[in-house]
């Protein structure tokens, strides 16, 4: 990140469900939402825009070791993700949005194609250009579901203006080649908004 770049816990965002159709609520993929058998993976194992819904437990999940953040659902879409301008690589916690407004499941986190902020999601790991994977895409931050890419004591990038408690927030570009968030401006919805959780 550049000096002006700042970072709030990822813990504290919440996003706004529902952006990409209803999730339907299933059991955790075999071995976890990151398994190498259909995350990060070269042919999709779901088809593109599936949206799915897993409950975040504060009592841990199988293979999980993050107890910090909040409990409820978390919703996640299944998408590729693209680098049209051969950089940045996407590791956790990158705010992603849509390369083009006609392939809405073909995420990037290069700025140089921010588009539909209100579609903006998060990457759940470091992902691989032109792979399949889970996005997380709506309500809680799922530290229990996802372990230690997204624990909640970890850091999601933002602009160099505070974001306070409450505020809803939406994709922007960094000083950094990457997005993060801002709060909202204009007439943009939102993509989601912080709160403050006990820590």
């Amino acid at each position: 990140m550049g000096a002006t770049d700042k970072t709030v816990k990822i813990k504290n965002l919440v996003l706004r469900s529902g952006r990409f159709g209803k999730p339907r609520r299933m059991v955790l993929p075999s071995g976890g939402i990151i398994d190498s058998t259909h995350h990060n993976v070269a042919t999709a194992i779901y088809p593109l825009g599936t949206v799915i819904e897993l409950w975040n437990s504060l009592t841990g999940v199988p293979g999980s070791t993050a107890t910090i953040g909040s409990e409820g659902w978390s919703e996640f879409v299944y998408g590729q993700f693209d680098s049209p301008g051969g950089d940045p690589t996407a590791a956790a916690r990158q705010v992603c949005v849509p390369v083009t407004l006609t392939d809405l499941f073909d995420f990037t986190n290069d700025p140089a194609s921010e588009v539909a902020q209100h579609l903006a999601v998060v990457s759940i790991s470091a992902m691989t250009t032109d792979l399949y994977g889970w996005f997380w895409s709506g309500g809680v931050c799922p530290c229990d579901i996802v372990g230690s890419g997204l624990a909640g004591s970890t850091t999601i990038a933002c602009v160099s203006a505070a974001i306070a408690a409450g505020s809803a927030v939406q994709a922007a570009a960094l000083s950094a080649d990457a997005l993060g968030l801002q709060i909202t401006s204009g007439t943009e919805p939102p993509m989601g908004s912080l709160m403050v959780l006990p820590t």
